[in-house]
């Protein structure tokens, strides 16, 4: 069952004293870490874990697979008990800046990560292989929206309950999944072209809504329905060859800068410049922006 919670708990803890599992994304928690005034050039998420609670237990997801050299920057499972303090930081720091998810399951760590690392492929019917991020929580509750509760049960395996916070623009949504039956490990799991297209049809449908919350944060504009603004200007970009949702955010962006409409005889003729590439046009048009702006 997928449902969105106001507090970022779980719904019936199996064990309240118990552990429960981080499943981060070391890369975006270094990120984040990098970014905080006085930060060391080189932050370590591992470091992190352990400053904030020694007592924690972590493993490298990637050990161990075809990602081992890389394996420190791929994701990092963290089992710690549910008073631990590393869960606070997650809630009120970690999560605002997509670094993963919390995990409650009755199986052992290497239970849980035999089942990550047979996930970390899957298979998109029609398409072949795809590696897949569970770790990462922007995509998630799409995902498993478009799965009946035996597809979500046979991709999560032991995970029996997912806590994590979705980041749209200047909102969030703190989202849960329970499964009253987990099973165990497994490998090998295909998504049908039904759900594939579920997925998309929910990924468009948050990516309108973040695009709609930054549009109605525009101080310097006024619109007067913000969602139909940000639908006739998809479908004006898109006529121009702006396709995938990276490049209508960054479009998107130009056409909400305060100093869009004073510049727009010079930046429209450069966005529609279906003789230039994509990129090429997004970074003239920035350019000319931060010129400006000067």
């Amino acid at each position: 069952m997928l449902e969105t919670v106001q507090r970022p708990e779980f719904r019936t803890p199996i064990d309240p004293l118990g552990p429960i599992y981080l499943l981060l994304e070391s890369e975006a928690l270094e990120d984040y870490l990098r970014a905080r005034p006085g930060a060391a050039d080189q932050p370590s998420a591992h470091a992190e874990v352990r400053d904030i609670d020694y007592c924690t237990f972590a493993r490298w997801v990637w050990s161990g697979t075809e990602y081992e050299p890389y394996a420190a920057r791929g994701p990092l499972l963290v089992r710690c008990e549910g008073r631990s303090p590393l869960l606070d930081v997650f809630r009120n720091e970690w999560a605002a800046h997509d670094v993963g998810l919390m995990i409650r399951t009755p199986a052992g760590m290497d239970e849980v990560l035999t089942h990550l690392r047979g996930i970390l492929f899957v298979e998109l019917a029609g398409d072949g292989p795809a590696r897949f991020r569970l770790q990462e929580p922007l995509a998630l509750a799409s995902v498993l929206r478009a799965l009946a509760p035996q597809r979500a049960a046979a991709l999560l395996g032991p995970l029996q309950e997912l806590v994590w916070r979705e980041n749209n623009g200047p909102t969030h949504q703190w989202w849960r999944h329970s499964q009253d039956e987990a099973e165990g490990a497994s490998t090998g799991f295909v998504f049908t072209p039904a759900e594939l297209a579920a997925i998309d049809a929910g990924l468009a449908e948050r990516f309108e809504q973040t695009q709609v919350a930054l549009t109605e944060q525009a101080t310097h504009q006024t619109y007067e329905n913000a969602r139909l603004q940000v639908l006739l200007w998809m479908d004006q970009l898109k006529g121009w060859g702006y396709l995938s949702q990276g490049e209508l955010a960054a479009a998107l962006d130009v056409l909400r800068h305060p100093r869009f409409a004073a510049e727009s005889n010079r930046l429209l003729p450069v966005l529609q410049d279906t003789g230039q590439s994509v990129a090429a046009r997004l970074t003239s048009a920035q350019h000319h922006l931060d010129m400006q702006g000067a």
